[in-house]
């Protein structure tokens, strides 16, 4: 996305522009497709594109239609008990305050990162904070939280072209 944004706004600004991409496909880690079952599939993982900022909500609609999407993310529990992530109220009507880092936080660096939590930037935990209400959507303040109608590969097609 931000390859595909600079090259755009340079073109729109007379330079030339010659892309090359390492991937076979446009939209690098956005990249997406329909499988034969007709589903939408995001190769890399799914990719939400959320924002508050007007100037950016501008530019991008000009390359696409949207969906609304509001991001929820639920946590199973050893005990099969669904809560919502990042932990609310709710999640801590199940797991006590200071067991959160060890039930979320600590296998999930380990799953996603491979290393342990003390490895990575204190940062990184802070992408999940622990709300003191019960907001379950993973990115309340954002205005702009929406799918490109016909997926990322197309919206990226769209701005190059």
């Amino acid at each position: 996305m931000s390859g595909a944004t600079i090259a755009r706004e340079l073109a729109e600004n007379g330079y030339e522009i010659l892309i090359i991409d390492k991937k076979q496909h446009v939209a690098g880690h956005c990249y997406d497709f329909i499988s034969n079952d007709g589903i939408r599939v995001h190769k890399y993982g799914p990719h939400i594109f959320h924002t508050s900022n007007q100037l950016v909500i501008n530019w991008i609609k000009k390359y696409s239609d949207w969906v609304d999407y509001e991001h929820k993310v639920v946590a199973k529990l050893f005990d099969g008990k669904i809560v919502p992530f990042p932990p609310n109220t709710t999640t801590l009507k199940s797991v006590s305050h200071g067991d959160l880092i060890d039930t979320f936080y600590r296998p999930y660096s380990e799953k996603m990162w491979g290393k342990s939590l003390e490895e990575l930037n204190p940062k990184i935990i802070n992408r999940a904070p622990i709300r003191s209400d019960d907001e379950d959507r993973y990115f309340p303040k954002d205005k702009f939280q929406k799918l490109p109608h016909e997926g990322y590969t197309k919206l990226v097609e769209n701005i190059l072209t």
